[in-house]
């Protein structure tokens, strides 16, 4: 999703629903709703295949999205132009088995509203990883999410982060010296600014924020 918050307008809207896809289904048939394709994980190796008609959004269906309905965790996003769109309702669930969303590529403008990410497990960002990427996490909620070196919920390296409206709750390893929420920028550049605003902080097991 771009800045505004809005899926790019001339975008390849690929729709998956895991109640009524399959993902026998061609890349054009699922562009129609009413026949979607049935996992984010499925899609997602298709959006990276395709290149034609960039920007792909993936737009998921409500659900609860996991290793035990057929996903394969981490999602990852590997090439510029592939977003995640949510209908409401829509829970991405690892089940403690993995991170839940690594961004590996330089992108400008991803970003998740109206996700719950939950039961995510990694070294650093055990929802998301987002390397020399910028991260909107809006409206959305970060539940149970932990990490061995930091950034129990959220890890940003050298990228910036808005964060703004979320629920993060119980997330996090007692005694860990990270926290659930970490920024480690190395360049110097204080141009643009990370935004931390109006999110609610529950009863999670370390500190909160940590950023350089």
């Amino acid at each position: 999703l771009l800045t505004c918050l809005s899926a790019p307008v001339d975008a390849t809207r690929f729709y998956v629903n895991q109640n009524t896809g399959d993902n026998r289904r061609s890349h054009v048939v699922v562009q129609d709703s009413e026949t979607p394709w049935r996992t984010i994980t499925h899609a997602l190796e298709m959006a990276h295949i395709i290149t034609q008609g960039r920007p792909h959004v993936i737009d998921i269906a409500p659900g609860s999205y996991s290793p035990s309905s057929g996903e394969t965790y981490p999602f990852v996003i590997s090439q510029t132009n592939i977003y995640l769109s949510s209908q409401g309702g829509v829970t991405l669930n690892a089940e403690r088995q993995s991170r839940i969303l690594e961004v590996t590529v330089p992108s400008p403008d991803f970003a998740l509203r109206n996700f719950s990410l939950i039961n995510g497990v990694a070294d650093r960002g055990g929802a998301v990883s987002c390397h020399s990427c910028s991260l909107r996490v809006v409206n959305s909620t970060l539940l149970g999410n932990e990490a061995t070196e930091g950034g129990d919920a959220i890890y940003v390296a050298d990228g910036r982060l808005q964060l703004i409206n979320n629920i993060i709750r119980l997330n996090g390893l007692s005694g860990s010296t990270g926290a659930v929420i970490e920024v480690r920028n190395t360049f110097s550049d204080t141009s643009q600014r990370d935004v931390i605003r109006n999110n609610t902080f529950f009863r999670n097991r370390t500190a909160s924020i940590l950023t350089t």
